[in-house]
């Protein structure tokens, strides 16, 4: 009985960083968008789009379980202005990369006081890191 509760519990425990308290707590801000996948290989995007006025400082992570399974990844960024559109980064170009899980970065903003902005993050996992987990999140500080 006692190992049946302790399991029920594990759950509430754990749902405060899923909602991005302890990301708060470490300075990300507050947690606006996530996704997280496990397969062979895993695939998980996240993407959320913040108007004038919403974006602070925008920024990403990127975990995997175990903890440091590498993990191909990417961001973008797309602004509009007006008529005005601009991509970070640039269309042709990729912000890309293949790293351990448990890093992150900050969103750059291609265009001075746009209207809106839509902020995409991507991470996958190889093939042979069958049953492998990886989580993507983005968070804004400051304004919302």
């Amino acid at each position: 009985m006692l190992a049946a509760l302790a399991l029920l519990a594990l759950p509430a425990t754990t749902m405060g960083d899923r909602a991005g308290h302890g990301a708060e707590r470490r300075g990300l801000g507050a947690l606006i968008a996530h996704d997280s996948a496990r397969d062979n290989p895993a695939a998980a995007v996240a993407q959320t789009t913040l108007q004038r006025g919403e974006m602070g400082k925008v920024s990403y992570r990127i975990t995997t379980v175990p903890n440091r399974t590498k993990v191909d990844w990417g961001v973008t960024v797309r602004c509009m202005r007006g008529f005005l559109i601009d991509y970070f980064p640039g269309p042709g170009d990729f912000k890309t990369g293949t790293r351990p899980g448990g890093f992150g970065g900050t969103f750059r903003v291609p265009l001075k006081d746009p209207d809106y902005c839509t902020f995409a993050v991507a991470g996958q996992t190889f093939e042979h890191d069958a049953g492998k987990r990886v989580t993507v999140k983005i968070y804004n500080k400051g304004r919302r």
